[in-house]
Protein backbone atom coordinates (compact mmCIF):
# COMPACT_ATOMS: atom_id res chain seq x y z
CA UNK A 1 0.00 0.00 0.00
CA UNK A 2 1.26 3.14 -0.99
CA UNK A 3 1.61 6.37 1.54
CA UNK A 4 -0.61 9.07 0.66
CA UNK A 5 0.92 11.39 3.29
CA UNK A 6 2.67 13.84 1.64
CA UNK A 7 6.49 15.11 4.04
CA UNK A 8 8.04 18.62 4.90
CA UNK A 9 10.84 17.45 2.81
CA UNK A 10 9.30 16.56 -0.67
CA UNK A 11 6.70 19.12 -0.40
CA UNK A 12 8.52 22.05 -1.91
CA UNK A 13 8.85 19.90 -5.21
CA UNK A 14 5.35 18.81 -5.40
CA UNK A 15 3.44 22.26 -4.24
CA UNK A 16 5.44 23.64 -7.40
CA UNK A 17 3.92 21.01 -9.21
CA UNK A 18 0.45 21.43 -8.49
CA UNK A 19 0.38 25.00 -6.80
CA UNK A 20 1.93 28.03 -7.38
CA UNK A 21 0.03 29.99 -4.31
CA UNK A 22 1.62 27.02 -2.07
CA UNK A 23 5.20 27.14 -3.87
CA UNK A 24 7.43 25.82 -0.77
CA UNK A 25 5.76 27.94 1.86
CA UNK A 26 4.69 26.11 4.32
CA UNK A 27 3.08 28.26 7.29
CA UNK A 28 4.74 28.63 10.33
CA UNK A 29 3.01 30.08 13.17
CA UNK A 30 5.51 29.99 15.77
CA UNK A 31 8.76 31.26 13.99
CA UNK A 32 10.31 32.86 17.75
CA UNK A 33 9.83 29.41 19.78
CA UNK A 34 13.30 27.21 20.06
CA UNK A 35 11.64 24.06 18.88
CA UNK A 36 11.95 24.19 15.15
CA UNK A 37 9.11 21.47 15.03
CA UNK A 38 6.98 23.58 16.87
CA UNK A 39 5.17 25.32 13.74
CA UNK A 40 2.26 26.38 16.26
CA UNK A 41 1.94 27.57 19.91
CA UNK A 42 -0.05 24.07 20.33
CA UNK A 43 2.72 21.66 18.90
CA UNK A 44 5.43 22.41 21.61
CA UNK A 45 5.08 18.53 22.04
CA UNK A 46 6.58 16.45 18.82
CA UNK A 47 4.07 14.52 17.29
CA UNK A 48 3.46 12.82 13.83
CA UNK A 49 1.04 12.59 11.95
CA UNK A 50 1.78 9.68 9.91
CA UNK A 51 -1.01 7.65 8.25
CA UNK A 52 -1.15 4.81 10.80
CA UNK A 53 -2.60 0.99 10.15
CA UNK A 54 -2.58 0.06 13.70
CA UNK A 55 -6.23 0.20 15.83
CA UNK A 56 -8.05 3.64 15.65
CA UNK A 57 -8.50 4.65 19.14
CA UNK A 58 -11.45 5.90 19.32
CA UNK A 59 -15.29 4.61 18.10
CA UNK A 60 -15.92 5.43 14.49
CA UNK A 61 -19.54 4.39 14.60
CA UNK A 62 -20.83 8.43 14.42
CA UNK A 63 -18.67 9.79 12.30
CA UNK A 64 -19.59 13.18 10.96
CA UNK A 65 -18.52 13.44 7.01
CA UNK A 66 -17.54 11.13 4.81
CA UNK A 67 -16.99 11.94 1.34
CA UNK A 68 -14.65 11.57 -1.82
CA UNK A 69 -11.27 13.15 -2.18
CA UNK A 70 -8.01 13.29 -3.40
CA UNK A 71 -4.53 12.56 -2.44
CA UNK A 72 -0.98 13.17 -3.90
CA UNK A 73 1.15 10.36 -2.83
CA UNK A 74 5.12 10.54 -2.98
CA UNK A 75 5.62 9.73 -6.22
CA UNK A 76 2.85 12.24 -7.34
CA UNK A 77 0.49 10.05 -8.64
CA UNK A 78 -2.90 11.32 -7.64
CA UNK A 79 -5.06 8.66 -6.01
CA UNK A 80 -8.97 9.12 -4.78
CA UNK A 81 -10.38 7.84 -1.48
CA UNK A 82 -13.53 7.86 0.73
CA UNK A 83 -12.03 9.87 3.55
CA UNK A 84 -14.47 9.97 6.51
CA UNK A 85 -13.55 12.38 10.09
CA UNK A 86 -14.59 11.09 13.48
CA UNK A 87 -13.59 14.18 16.55
CA UNK A 88 -10.18 14.69 15.42
CA UNK A 89 -9.36 11.81 13.61
CA UNK A 90 -9.77 11.25 9.56
CA UNK A 91 -9.25 7.69 8.43
CA UNK A 92 -10.24 5.53 5.22
CA UNK A 93 -10.46 1.97 4.45
CA UNK A 94 -7.56 0.15 2.13
CA UNK A 95 -8.65 -2.04 -0.36
CA UNK A 96 -8.24 -4.54 1.64
CA UNK A 97 -10.35 -3.73 4.72
CA UNK A 98 -7.99 -2.26 6.85
CA UNK A 99 -8.40 1.32 8.44
CA UNK A 100 -5.72 3.75 7.92
CA UNK A 101 -6.06 7.04 10.54
CA UNK A 102 -4.34 10.32 11.25
CA UNK A 103 -4.45 12.49 14.33
CA UNK A 104 -5.20 15.94 13.09
CA UNK A 105 -5.45 17.72 16.78
CA UNK A 106 -3.58 21.32 16.90
CA UNK A 107 -2.47 20.86 13.12
CA UNK A 108 -2.40 24.10 11.06
CA UNK A 109 -5.42 24.46 9.04
CA UNK A 110 -5.66 26.34 5.72
CA UNK A 111 -7.39 26.96 2.31
CA UNK A 112 -5.78 27.07 -0.87
CA UNK A 113 -7.09 26.44 -4.83
CA UNK A 114 -5.56 23.99 -7.13
CA UNK A 115 -5.87 25.16 -11.15
CA UNK A 116 -6.47 21.27 -11.77
CA UNK A 117 -8.40 20.11 -9.00
CA UNK A 118 -10.04 22.74 -7.30
CA UNK A 119 -10.07 23.99 -3.53
CA UNK A 120 -7.57 21.95 -1.16
CA UNK A 121 -6.91 21.70 2.39
CA UNK A 122 -3.58 21.81 4.04
CA UNK A 123 -3.04 20.48 7.26
CA UNK A 124 0.64 21.13 8.70
CA UNK A 125 1.96 19.30 12.01
CA UNK A 126 5.31 19.48 13.23
CA UNK A 127 7.27 18.39 10.44
CA UNK A 128 4.47 16.62 8.66
CA UNK A 129 2.66 18.21 5.86
CA UNK A 130 -0.76 16.66 4.05
CA UNK A 131 -2.82 18.03 1.40
CA UNK A 132 -6.68 16.61 0.64
CA UNK A 133 -8.53 17.75 -2.49
CA UNK A 134 -12.01 18.22 -1.48
CA UNK A 135 -14.79 20.35 -0.96
CA UNK A 136 -12.61 22.64 1.28
CA UNK A 137 -15.30 25.04 2.92
CA UNK A 138 -17.42 21.56 4.09
CA UNK A 139 -14.60 19.83 5.48
CA UNK A 140 -13.06 23.27 7.38
CA UNK A 141 -16.70 23.51 8.54
CA UNK A 142 -15.98 20.03 10.43
CA UNK A 143 -12.53 19.84 11.06
CA UNK A 144 -11.82 23.75 12.56
CA UNK A 145 -12.65 23.32 16.26
CA UNK A 146 -10.04 20.68 16.34
CA UNK A 147 -7.34 22.53 14.23
CA UNK A 148 -5.72 25.97 13.81
CA UNK A 149 -6.61 28.70 11.81
CA UNK A 150 -4.27 31.58 10.65
CA UNK A 151 -6.49 34.81 9.83
CA UNK A 152 -8.77 36.02 12.40
CA UNK A 153 -9.46 39.15 10.75
CA UNK A 154 -10.12 37.45 7.98
CA UNK A 155 -13.06 36.05 9.70
CA UNK A 156 -14.35 38.11 13.37
CA UNK A 157 -13.79 41.65 13.84
CA UNK A 158 -13.78 43.27 17.60
CA UNK A 159 -16.93 44.73 18.85
CA UNK A 160 -15.30 45.84 22.64
CA UNK A 161 -13.59 43.83 25.66
CA UNK A 162 -15.88 42.23 27.91
CA UNK A 163 -13.95 40.98 30.25
CA UNK A 164 -9.99 40.32 31.47
CA UNK A 165 -8.12 37.10 32.71
CA UNK A 166 -4.73 37.08 34.34
CA UNK A 167 -3.23 36.25 30.86
CA UNK A 168 -5.68 37.16 28.52
CA UNK A 169 -8.97 39.47 27.71
CA UNK A 170 -11.98 38.55 26.50
CA UNK A 171 -13.80 40.35 23.63
CA UNK A 172 -17.23 40.71 21.87
CA UNK A 173 -16.50 39.71 18.32
CA UNK A 174 -19.01 39.20 15.38
CA UNK A 175 -18.30 36.28 12.38
CA UNK A 176 -18.52 38.06 9.18
CA UNK A 177 -20.05 35.28 7.71
CA UNK A 178 -22.84 34.29 9.74
CA UNK A 179 -23.17 37.78 11.71
CA UNK A 180 -23.46 36.30 15.26
CA UNK A 181 -21.52 37.49 18.15
CA UNK A 182 -19.02 35.22 19.92
CA UNK A 183 -16.91 35.58 22.78
CA UNK A 184 -13.03 35.81 22.11
CA UNK A 185 -10.03 34.88 24.76
CA UNK A 186 -6.90 36.76 22.94
CA UNK A 187 -4.00 35.49 24.73
CA UNK A 188 -0.13 37.13 23.84
CA UNK A 189 2.07 34.17 23.36
CA UNK A 190 4.92 36.85 25.48
CA UNK A 191 2.89 36.40 28.43
CA UNK A 192 3.45 32.79 28.87
CA UNK A 193 6.87 32.43 30.31
CA UNK A 194 5.93 29.58 32.45
CA UNK A 195 5.73 26.68 30.32
CA UNK A 196 3.23 25.52 32.81
CA UNK A 197 0.79 27.60 31.79
CA UNK A 198 1.33 26.97 28.00
CA UNK A 199 0.63 23.17 28.89
CA UNK A 200 -2.29 24.41 31.21
CA UNK A 201 -4.18 26.15 27.87
CA UNK A 202 -3.03 23.46 26.07
CA UNK A 203 -4.76 21.22 28.39
CA UNK A 204 -8.24 23.42 28.62
CA UNK A 205 -8.50 23.88 25.21
CA UNK A 206 -8.41 19.92 24.70
CA UNK A 207 -11.22 19.76 27.22
CA UNK A 208 -13.65 22.01 25.74
CA UNK A 209 -13.00 20.01 22.62
CA UNK A 210 -14.65 17.15 23.90
CA UNK A 211 -17.40 18.50 25.86
CA UNK A 212 -19.62 19.63 23.14
CA UNK A 213 -22.83 19.20 24.54
CA UNK A 214 -25.46 21.64 26.28
CA UNK A 215 -23.64 21.41 29.58
CA UNK A 216 -20.57 23.35 28.38
CA UNK A 217 -20.07 26.85 27.33
CA UNK A 218 -19.27 26.06 23.54
CA UNK A 219 -16.11 25.92 21.99
CA UNK A 220 -15.68 26.75 18.32
CA UNK A 221 -12.37 27.54 17.39
CA UNK A 222 -8.97 29.11 17.52
CA UNK A 223 -6.44 31.27 15.28
CA UNK A 224 -3.32 32.08 15.71
CA UNK A 225 -0.30 34.31 14.83
CA UNK A 226 3.26 35.13 15.22
CA UNK A 227 2.18 36.95 18.41
CA UNK A 228 -1.25 36.22 19.81
CA UNK A 229 -3.51 33.17 19.61
CA UNK A 230 -7.54 33.63 19.30
CA UNK A 231 -10.10 31.41 20.99
CA UNK A 232 -13.95 31.30 19.90
CA UNK A 233 -16.18 30.84 22.47
CA UNK A 234 -20.11 31.07 23.16
CA UNK A 235 -21.40 34.10 24.10
CA UNK A 236 -23.69 33.95 27.15
CA UNK A 237 -25.86 36.90 28.10
CA UNK A 238 -27.75 35.94 31.19
CA UNK A 239 -26.59 35.57 34.64
CA UNK A 240 -24.75 33.05 36.72
CA UNK A 241 -26.34 30.79 39.42
CA UNK A 242 -24.53 33.12 41.73
CA UNK A 243 -26.90 36.32 40.90
CA UNK A 244 -29.87 34.01 40.75
CA UNK A 245 -29.59 32.64 44.22
CA UNK A 246 -29.05 36.28 45.41
CA UNK A 247 -32.44 36.84 44.17
CA UNK A 248 -34.01 34.39 45.54
CA UNK A 249 -31.33 33.74 48.37
CA UNK A 250 -33.33 30.51 49.79
CA UNK A 251 -35.54 27.86 47.72
CA UNK A 252 -37.70 25.42 48.46
CA UNK A 253 -37.27 21.90 47.68
CA UNK A 254 -38.83 21.06 44.78
CA UNK A 255 -36.98 23.74 42.89
CA UNK A 256 -33.69 23.46 44.95
CA UNK A 257 -34.50 19.56 43.45
CA UNK A 258 -34.51 20.43 39.92
CA UNK A 259 -31.21 22.55 40.18
CA UNK A 260 -28.96 20.36 41.54
CA UNK A 261 -30.41 17.60 39.04
CA UNK A 262 -29.53 19.66 36.53
CA UNK A 263 -25.83 20.11 38.03
CA UNK A 264 -25.69 15.99 38.43
CA UNK A 265 -26.71 15.47 35.07
CA UNK A 266 -23.85 17.59 33.91
CA UNK A 267 -21.22 16.63 36.05
CA UNK A 268 -22.46 12.73 35.25
CA UNK A 269 -21.41 13.73 31.06
CA UNK A 270 -17.96 15.04 32.37
CA UNK A 271 -17.64 11.76 34.34
CA UNK A 272 -18.25 9.15 31.66
CA UNK A 273 -15.90 11.21 29.31
CA UNK A 274 -13.22 10.91 32.34
CA UNK A 275 -13.20 14.78 33.22
CA UNK A 276 -12.82 15.61 36.59
CA UNK A 277 -13.91 19.23 37.18
CA UNK A 278 -12.77 20.16 40.75
CA UNK A 279 -14.15 23.73 40.63
CA UNK A 280 -18.17 23.04 40.74
CA UNK A 281 -19.52 26.48 42.52
CA UNK A 282 -22.23 28.79 41.44
CA UNK A 283 -19.65 31.29 39.54
CA UNK A 284 -19.22 29.06 37.25
CA UNK A 285 -22.49 27.62 36.08
CA UNK A 286 -24.04 29.89 34.17
CA UNK A 287 -27.58 30.55 32.46
CA UNK A 288 -28.03 30.72 28.49
CA UNK A 289 -31.95 31.69 28.71
CA UNK A 290 -32.40 33.96 32.09
CA UNK A 291 -33.91 32.09 34.65
CA UNK A 292 -34.38 28.21 32.74
CA UNK A 293 -32.80 25.98 34.77
CA UNK A 294 -32.57 23.43 31.72
CA UNK A 295 -30.12 25.56 30.41
CA UNK A 296 -27.53 25.61 32.99
CA UNK A 297 -24.37 24.83 31.62
CA UNK A 298 -20.63 25.34 32.79
CA UNK A 299 -18.61 28.08 32.05
CA UNK A 300 -15.32 27.74 32.79
CA UNK A 301 -12.29 24.36 32.87
CA UNK A 302 -9.56 26.01 34.18
CA UNK A 303 -9.19 23.48 37.10
CA UNK A 304 -10.51 20.57 35.00
CA UNK A 305 -8.59 17.72 34.10
CA UNK A 306 -8.58 14.13 32.48
CA UNK A 307 -9.18 11.56 35.05
CA UNK A 308 -7.05 8.29 35.49
CA UNK A 309 -7.30 6.13 37.64
CA UNK A 310 -3.88 4.33 37.70
CA UNK A 311 -2.62 8.59 38.25
CA UNK A 312 -1.93 9.58 41.85
CA UNK A 313 -4.06 12.90 42.17
CA UNK A 314 -3.13 14.62 46.00
CA UNK A 315 -1.99 17.98 44.18
CA UNK A 316 -3.97 20.89 45.33
CA UNK A 317 -5.92 22.42 42.16
CA UNK A 318 -8.29 24.49 43.47
CA UNK A 319 -9.26 28.31 44.07
CA UNK A 320 -12.40 27.95 46.40
CA UNK A 321 -12.17 27.42 49.96
CA UNK A 322 -15.44 25.93 50.79
CA UNK A 323 -16.04 23.82 47.67
CA UNK A 324 -13.33 21.60 47.88
CA UNK A 325 -13.78 17.78 49.26
CA UNK A 326 -11.27 17.14 52.59
CA UNK A 327 -9.10 14.61 50.60
CA UNK A 328 -8.16 16.90 48.55
CA UNK A 329 -7.31 19.24 51.68
CA UNK A 330 -5.30 16.23 53.24
CA UNK A 331 -3.12 15.53 50.50
CA UNK A 332 -4.70 12.37 50.02
CA UNK A 333 -5.08 10.24 46.32
CA UNK A 334 -8.59 11.71 45.12
CA UNK A 335 -11.45 10.65 42.37
CA UNK A 336 -14.05 11.94 40.38
CA UNK A 337 -16.47 11.84 43.85
CA UNK A 338 -14.60 15.61 44.59
CA UNK A 339 -17.24 16.96 42.39
CA UNK A 340 -20.00 15.07 44.45
CA UNK A 341 -19.12 16.94 47.34
CA UNK A 342 -19.15 20.47 45.86
CA UNK A 343 -22.73 19.29 44.81
CA UNK A 344 -23.61 18.47 48.21
CA UNK A 345 -22.57 22.35 49.22
CA UNK A 346 -24.26 24.10 46.53
CA UNK A 347 -27.52 22.00 47.45
CA UNK A 348 -26.81 23.23 51.53
CA UNK A 349 -26.86 27.18 49.93
CA UNK A 350 -29.64 26.44 48.13
CA UNK A 351 -31.94 25.20 50.64
CA UNK A 352 -30.57 27.35 53.47
CA UNK A 353 -29.29 30.52 51.85
CA UNK A 354 -25.48 30.04 54.06
CA UNK A 355 -22.58 28.26 53.10
CA UNK A 356 -21.54 25.27 54.97
CA UNK A 357 -18.79 26.66 55.90
CA UNK A 358 -17.97 30.14 57.48
CA UNK A 359 -15.42 32.95 58.29
CA UNK A 360 -12.22 33.99 56.73
CA UNK A 361 -10.41 32.08 53.95
CA UNK A 362 -8.31 30.41 56.67
CA UNK A 363 -11.31 29.71 58.62
CA UNK A 364 -13.23 28.12 55.95
CA UNK A 365 -10.27 26.34 55.20
CA UNK A 366 -9.90 24.76 57.91
CA UNK A 367 -13.46 23.93 58.56
CA UNK A 368 -13.86 22.72 55.16
CA UNK A 369 -10.74 19.91 55.49
CA UNK A 370 -12.59 18.72 58.66
CA UNK A 371 -15.89 18.23 56.97
CA UNK A 372 -17.55 18.81 59.31
CA UNK A 373 -21.33 20.28 58.89
CA UNK A 374 -24.51 20.44 61.00
CA UNK A 375 -27.18 19.23 58.68
CA UNK A 376 -30.32 19.26 61.47
CA UNK A 377 -31.33 22.48 60.57
CA UNK A 378 -32.22 21.57 56.40
CA UNK A 379 -35.64 21.84 55.43
CA UNK A 380 -35.59 18.93 53.32
CA UNK A 381 -37.59 15.45 52.76
CA UNK A 382 -36.05 12.00 54.21
CA UNK A 383 -35.02 11.23 51.08
CA UNK A 384 -33.76 14.98 49.97
CA UNK A 385 -31.66 14.51 53.52
CA UNK A 386 -30.44 11.23 52.10
CA UNK A 387 -29.55 12.67 49.34
CA UNK A 388 -27.24 15.29 50.88
CA UNK A 389 -25.79 12.93 53.62
CA UNK A 390 -24.40 10.81 50.86
CA UNK A 391 -23.15 13.95 48.65
CA UNK A 392 -21.25 15.13 52.93
CA UNK A 393 -19.90 12.12 53.55
CA UNK A 394 -16.03 13.10 54.39
CA UNK A 395 -14.75 9.82 53.72
CA UNK A 396 -14.78 9.16 49.87
CA UNK A 397 -15.69 5.39 49.91
CA UNK A 398 -18.89 6.34 51.78
CA UNK A 399 -19.91 9.23 49.07
CA UNK A 400 -21.89 8.80 46.22
CA UNK A 401 -20.69 8.73 43.06
CA UNK A 402 -22.22 11.32 40.41
CA UNK A 403 -24.01 7.94 38.36
CA UNK A 404 -25.61 6.94 41.54
CA UNK A 405 -26.80 10.66 42.74
CA UNK A 406 -27.94 10.33 38.97
CA UNK A 407 -30.34 7.33 39.85
CA UNK A 408 -30.97 8.93 43.42
CA UNK A 409 -34.86 8.02 44.73
CA UNK A 410 -34.85 12.10 45.60
CA UNK A 411 -35.35 12.94 41.89
CA UNK A 412 -37.90 10.17 41.06
CA UNK A 413 -40.05 11.64 44.66
CA UNK A 414 -39.63 15.67 42.87
CA UNK A 415 -40.69 13.54 39.27
CA UNK A 416 -43.63 11.91 40.53
CA UNK A 417 -44.56 14.93 42.80
CA UNK A 418 -44.66 16.91 39.72
CA UNK A 419 -46.66 14.66 37.77
CA UNK A 420 -49.07 13.85 41.03
CA UNK A 421 -49.57 17.67 41.36
CA UNK A 422 -48.60 17.03 45.20
CA UNK A 423 -47.55 20.31 47.57
CA UNK A 424 -43.90 19.64 48.92
CA UNK A 425 -42.93 20.66 52.05
CA UNK A 426 -42.36 24.62 52.09
CA UNK A 427 -39.33 26.25 53.97
CA UNK A 428 -40.44 26.83 57.76
CA UNK A 429 -40.94 30.63 58.15
CA UNK A 430 -39.14 31.42 61.63
CA UNK A 431 -40.03 34.22 63.37
CA UNK A 432 -36.63 34.81 65.12
CA UNK A 433 -34.57 38.06 63.65
CA UNK A 434 -31.25 36.06 62.57
CA UNK A 435 -30.66 32.47 61.05
CA UNK A 436 -28.14 30.69 63.22
CA UNK A 437 -26.40 27.90 61.10
CA UNK A 438 -23.03 27.61 62.32
CA UNK A 439 -20.58 25.12 61.80
CA UNK A 440 -20.49 22.63 64.88
CA UNK A 441 -16.68 22.11 64.79
CA UNK A 442 -16.55 20.36 68.05
CA UNK A 443 -18.96 17.41 66.34
CA UNK A 444 -18.62 15.29 63.52
CA UNK A 445 -20.57 15.25 60.36
CA UNK A 446 -24.37 14.93 61.82
CA UNK A 447 -27.46 13.64 60.22
CA UNK A 448 -31.29 13.66 60.74
CA UNK A 449 -32.01 10.65 62.09
CA UNK A 450 -34.88 10.27 60.73
CA UNK A 451 -33.52 10.10 57.07
CA UNK A 452 -32.12 6.30 56.63
CA UNK A 453 -29.61 6.22 53.69
CA UNK A 454 -31.98 4.99 50.85
CA UNK A 455 -31.26 1.13 50.10
CA UNK A 456 -32.18 2.37 46.13
CA UNK A 457 -29.19 4.62 45.88
CA UNK A 458 -26.96 2.26 47.11
CA UNK A 459 -27.61 -0.52 45.05
CA UNK A 460 -28.98 0.83 42.29
CA UNK A 461 -27.04 -0.22 39.07
CA UNK A 462 -25.57 2.23 36.55
CA UNK A 463 -27.28 3.09 33.81
CA UNK A 464 -25.36 1.09 31.22
CA UNK A 465 -25.04 4.44 28.87
CA UNK A 466 -23.21 5.96 31.38
CA UNK A 467 -20.54 3.66 31.73
CA UNK A 468 -16.51 5.33 31.05
CA UNK A 469 -15.98 6.10 27.74
CA UNK A 470 -19.37 6.31 26.32
CA UNK A 471 -21.58 9.37 24.69
CA UNK A 472 -24.08 10.64 27.26
CA UNK A 473 -27.57 9.17 25.66
CA UNK A 474 -28.74 12.68 25.93
CA UNK A 475 -30.65 15.14 23.17
CA UNK A 476 -28.58 18.39 22.40
CA UNK A 477 -30.64 21.05 21.68
CA UNK A 478 -28.76 23.94 19.93
CA UNK A 479 -28.99 27.44 21.31
CA UNK A 480 -27.70 30.71 19.61
CA UNK A 481 -27.52 32.99 22.66
CA UNK A 482 -24.39 32.87 23.58
CA UNK A 483 -21.52 35.03 26.09
CA UNK A 484 -18.60 34.31 28.46
CA UNK A 485 -18.38 35.95 32.15
CA UNK A 486 -15.37 38.01 32.53
CA UNK A 487 -13.09 37.76 35.53
CA UNK A 488 -13.98 34.79 37.87
CA UNK A 489 -14.98 35.30 41.25
CA UNK A 490 -15.42 33.08 44.15
CA UNK A 491 -19.14 33.72 46.54
CA UNK A 492 -17.80 34.59 50.01
CA UNK A 493 -20.12 35.64 52.85
CA UNK A 494 -23.64 34.30 51.72
CA UNK A 495 -24.31 33.92 55.56
CA UNK A 496 -25.71 37.89 55.28
CA UNK A 497 -28.65 36.49 54.66
CA UNK A 498 -28.99 35.92 58.66
CA UNK A 499 -29.30 39.61 58.60
CA UNK A 500 -33.41 39.24 57.17
CA UNK A 501 -36.20 38.71 59.78
CA UNK A 502 -38.94 36.91 57.65
CA UNK A 503 -42.45 38.68 58.23
CA UNK A 504 -46.42 37.83 58.05
CA UNK A 505 -47.76 39.58 54.38
CA UNK A 506 -48.70 42.92 55.27
CA UNK A 507 -48.01 45.97 52.49
CA UNK A 508 -45.15 47.74 54.66
CA UNK A 509 -44.04 44.83 56.04
CA UNK A 510 -43.34 43.47 52.57
CA UNK A 511 -41.95 46.85 51.02
CA UNK A 512 -39.65 46.74 53.93
CA UNK A 513 -38.57 42.86 53.16
CA UNK A 514 -37.96 44.30 49.75
CA UNK A 515 -35.29 46.64 50.88
CA UNK A 516 -33.68 44.14 52.81
CA UNK A 517 -33.64 41.82 50.16
CA UNK A 518 -32.10 44.38 47.68
CA UNK A 519 -29.91 45.30 50.20
CA UNK A 520 -28.16 41.57 50.93
CA UNK A 521 -28.06 41.31 46.99
CA UNK A 522 -25.73 44.37 46.44
CA UNK A 523 -23.79 42.93 50.04
CA UNK A 524 -23.40 39.89 48.20
CA UNK A 525 -21.93 41.02 45.01
CA UNK A 526 -19.62 43.32 46.40
CA UNK A 527 -18.51 40.81 48.92
CA UNK A 528 -16.67 38.22 46.35
CA UNK A 529 -13.34 37.97 46.56
CA UNK A 530 -10.84 36.68 44.02
CA UNK A 531 -9.06 34.05 45.59
CA UNK A 532 -5.87 32.48 43.99
CA UNK A 533 -4.54 28.96 44.03
CA UNK A 534 -3.30 27.77 47.35
CA UNK A 535 -1.10 24.87 48.77
CA UNK A 536 -1.16 23.29 51.95
CA UNK A 537 2.45 22.69 52.92
CA UNK A 538 1.83 20.03 55.53
CA UNK A 539 1.99 16.05 54.47
CA UNK A 540 0.78 15.28 58.19
CA UNK A 541 -1.79 17.64 59.30
CA UNK A 542 -4.95 19.98 57.82
CA UNK A 543 -4.74 22.65 60.77
CA UNK A 544 -0.87 24.32 60.18
CA UNK A 545 -1.28 25.57 56.32
CA UNK A 546 -0.51 28.80 54.80
CA UNK A 547 -3.34 30.08 52.59
CA UNK A 548 -2.80 32.37 50.04
CA UNK A 549 -4.94 35.53 51.25
CA UNK A 550 -8.09 36.87 49.13
CA UNK A 551 -7.60 40.35 47.47
CA UNK A 552 -10.54 42.22 46.83
CA UNK A 553 -10.90 43.07 42.99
Amino acid sequence: MQNYQISVQISSNLVNQFSKEASGMIKDLNPSCEYKHSKSFFQISYSTMQWSKSTIPISIANQTISDEVKFVNQQAVVKSKTLSSVANYLFYQTKKGRTKWIDIENAIIELFYHPKFGSALRLIKCFDVIEIFCDAKSWLGYLKSYTIQCDFDATYYMKKIIGKGQSSQVFKAVNKYDGNEYAVKIYQKKSFIDEAYRVALIKRTSIHRRVQSEFAIKFYEIFENSEQVFIILELIKSCNLMDFIAKEICFPEDRAAKIIFRLVKTICYLHSKNIIYRDLKPDNIVFRIDDNIETLCLRKFSQADFYDSESNYDQIRSDTPGFIAPEILHHQNYDLKVDVFSIGVILYILTTGTLPFEGNTDTRLQQNAEGEVDLSSLNLSPLGLDFITGTFQPNPEERLTSHQCLNHQWFVQEQLAKLMQLQMKRPTIFSNRHFNRRIKQSKTLTFSPSSPRSQVSIQSPRDQNLQQNQDFPLKIPQYHTEKLIGPSYSSKNINQYEKFQTQSPDDDKNQDDGSLKAAFQRQMRSSRKKTETFVIKSNSTVKQFNATKSKFK
